[in-house]
């Protein structure tokens, strides 16, 4: 089953917000919300990153985009957290179940 992601606040600058809905698998929605920290087109964007069942336990994520001889563009993400509790908490949502869902929906996007 494919989740629905719906776009509710999406102002990409520095200093905007996101927030973003998704049904999940288990039937309830599942919204994450964040700001925009740094936008460097087209090669990285850094952003905070919240799951709203665990408000509080917030991670700052770095995307840069790497173009590879292939002519193929390498994607590499960085989460950081301030302390344990946070990736804990994060961890312990369920997160990467999600994290992975997402990234194979990318994944067939891109191709």
């Amino acid at each position: 089953m494919v989740a629905d992601t719906r776009v509710d606040t999406h102002d990409f600058k520095v200093g905007g917000k996101w927030r973003y809905v998704s049904d999940g698998q288990d039937g309830k929605e599942h919204a994450f919300r964040g700001e925009f920290k740094e936008i460097d087109e087209p090669r990285k964007i850094v952003r905070t990153f919240e799951y709203e069942p665990v408000a509080g336990h917030i991670l700052v994520e770095s995307i840069t985009f790497e173009p590879e001889e292939s002519g193929k563009t390498k994607m590499v993400n960085i989460s950081k957290y301030d302390n344990i509790g946070d990736l804990e908490g994060m961890v312990n949502s369920g997160m990467e179940g999600g994290a992975l869902s997402g990234l194979d929906r990318l994944a067939v996007l891109v191709e």
